[in-house]
């Protein structure tokens, strides 16, 4: 059985499985270069078709994330962008531009203000803050605004076309029959991907999600029996879900929301709890747990008309503070109340929640927890492996087959990879300058050339093998650097991805080496940079520019030989030079930048920073030092 799995919201993404192995998956940011590109992925559903040599024919089912929503074509979305760009770089008073714009604010806001005076009162300072806010292009109001950045306009695509409107795309696409696009619940989508995933086969295992929202819910809990088949067993519906106030306080403190909630997770630490408890009170009431649901007061107001009188008389870290504490206490709780009301101690767990790495770690510490096992990049976009996993669940049920037959993800190196050949035409035509940059070819052996380099305290950017599915670069499309040198952060940050100051950097270390590194006495399974853990004295001395430089948590990828031979022996020279057992891994990609796809997207981010040294498979570009 060949299903293409797609998730048709921000960050679109497609996927094939072929006979219950999810064998590829791309994001369509990573091909339209835009990052968080929404709609249907018409770009990566053909490039998971070419990379698995298959033909729309060949599909037996298209898997679609949502029931009830639909984004419209990628392209189009694509366009809007272009177009709003446009407008954004014309004369921000012009009338062309403001008179749009105050309309769109003006409907906004009396939507969700005006209809709420006691938050928006006194009458004349609301007119008067819209005023300026539509010329000046700024949020002068208390609460924040996603209607006009061009970056965060996705709601102008969004579509609730009709079922046949939303088949009709995607048959007039790949010329299938309609009867072969299946709608599943966003939910089971998020709970088939956290347990299909997941290693978890043979037993009872808990399934739990937690996001912004999706098809009418914001959080779950299934159980998957010992025969692979999932119950729902509980779901909650808020206005102000965990994710939905975590992305409000996101674009509250200036950052993007729906992407820079990792920002604000970073900052959390640097909190003191004496602060913190000032703040919290703003959350505290606003959602709690009851049972095995999140629940809010009767008649709740959207929360961000909550900040404007509240969260705003408080400093910008203590708000962060307050809540990451908000949400791993609400976490807490309901992973708790959920195993003690099923009596399964195994959990897995996804949804855009999930990837609160933070959070998790919480959670994965809970003494009512026995294993704890998070599938990389929990997001919307791993919905298009659920939606495939899915519908083989489906197909397995329908013709009496055992759905242990369903693999689990091994690894994440599912999107495409490039020969030799393209490499070199890529540098052909990118016209190098020899005068700043060596080139060496056919070198004998790149990973000893690389960790010499990285033993110097240089940066090297290696572009090998299949490029990684989701938000974490794992070792084919990533910036390595050496983790005990913190004057490489301070690079990276500057020169290379213009990263916030505060942010932490996370390590790969090698697999029989993780013990001397982070405190995990559960020995849970961390291949995916998906939980964060306690360092010991050793991880602190060797990892100081790979760790959070507050609290000394690392975010691990913890490597085998198995999962990526190649990358595994770069990371053993390294540690036969310096004594270390892993190296600083980011991803390879310009702050703003999807992470690299192609040859030509790995020398446009190298030439536009200061990085050392670019592998590309046996082919090494040098900056060369100038006198």
């Amino acid at each position: 059985m060949i299903a293409i799995g797609i998730n048709p919201a921000h960050n679109a993404t497609a996927c094939l499985i072929k006979d219950g192995q999810i064998i590829a998956a791309v994001s369509e940011e990573r091909l339209t270069r835009i990052k968080n590109t929404n709609g249907y992925p018409r770009k990566a559903v053909e490039h998971c078709l070419r990379m698995s040599n298959l033909r729309p024919e060949d599909i037996d089912y298209v898997a679609i994330s949502y029931k009830n929503m639909w984004a419209l074509d990628s392209e189009q979305w694509v366009k809007e962008i272009e177009q709003e760009k446009k407008r954004h770089s014309r004369s921000r008073n012009g009338l062309r531009y403001v008179i749009p714009q105050a309309i769109r604010l003006a409907a906004y806001c009396l939507y969700n203000g005006l209809l709420h005076w006691d938050i928006t009162s006194p009458v004349w300072r609301f007119f008067l803050r819209l005023f300026f806010s539509t010329v000046t292009r700024r949020n002068l109001f208390h609460h924040p605004f996603m209607a006009w950045e061009a970056e965060s306009q996705y709601e102008t695509v969004m579509s609730y076309a009709s079922e046949k409107k939303r088949k009709k795309l995607v048959t007039d696409h790949l010329g299938i029959d309609a009867k072969k696009v299946l709608f599943f619940d966003h939910h089971y989508t998020h709970a088939c991907y956290a347990y299909f995933g997941s290693p978890f086969r043979g037993e009872k295992v808990l399934i739990l999600t937690a996001d912004a929202v999706g098809d009418n819910a914001n959080a779950s809990v299934y159980i998957a029996d010992e025969q692979a088949n999932l119950t729902k067993i509980s779901d909650s519906y808020n206005l102000n879900s965990l994710g939905t106030i975590y992305m409000t306080v996101t674009n509250l403190l200036g950052m993007k929301p729906l992407e820079h909630e990792y920002k604000v997770m970073g900052l959390a630490p640097y909190a003191k709890d004496e602060d913190v408890d000032r703040v919290y009170p703003v959350f505290e009431k606003r959602l709690k747990v009851q049972d095995l649901k999140f629940v809010e007061p009767e008649k709740p107001l959207p929360f961000s008309l909550y900040p404007g009188k509240l969260l705003l008389n408080y400093r910008f870290d203590w708000i962060a503070g307050a809540v990451q504490r908000f949400t791993e206490n609400l976490l807490r709780d309901w992973v708790r109340n959920a195993v003690n009301h099923t009596g399964i101690r195994k959990v897995v767990f996804s949804g855009g929640v999930a990837m609160n790495v933070k959070a998790t770690m919480v959670m994965a510490e809970l003494s009512e927890i026995t294993d704890f096992f998070v599938c990389p990049s929990g997001g919307d976009e791993s919905t298009a492996l659920g939606a495939a996993y899915a519908a083989m669940s489906e197909y397995c049920a329908q013709h009496s087959l055992n759905k242990k037959m369903i693999a689990p993800l091994p690894h994440v190196y599912l999107g495409n990879e490039y020969t030799r050949e393209e490499i070199e035409q890529a540098i052909e035509e990118y016209k190098l300058d020899t005068a700043q940059y060596e080139i060496m070819r056919g070198v004998p052996d790149v990973a000893q050339l690389a960790a010499m380099a990285l033993a110097d305290g240089k940066t090297v950017a290696r572009f090998a093998g299949k490029m990684e599915f989701g938000a974490r670069a794992l070792g084919n499309r990533s910036i390595l650097a050496n983790p005990s040198k913190p004057e490489v952060v301070r690079k990276i940050n500057e020169q290379i991805k213009n990263r916030d100051f505060w942010m932490p950097f996370a390590p790969t270390i090698l697999a029989e080496r993780a013990s001397d590194y982070i405190i995990n006495p559960k020995n849970l399974k961390a291949p995916f940079m998906t939980i964060c853990f306690h360092s010991t004295e050793l991880g602190r001395r060797h990892f100081p520019a790979a760790m959070h430089p507050y609290d000394f948590t690392l975010r691990p990828q913890i490597l085998s030989r198995e999962e990526n031979p190649e990358y595994y022996e770069l990371v053993k020279k390294f540690q036969e030079k310096t004594g270390i057992g892993g190296m600083l891994n980011t991803s390879f990609n310009l702050h703003g930048d999807p992470i690299v796809c192609s040859p030509q997207d790995a020398l446009h981010t190298f030439v536009n920073s200061s990085l050392d040294m670019l592998i590309m498979e046996d082919i090494v570009i040098s900056r060369r030092t100038r006198l």
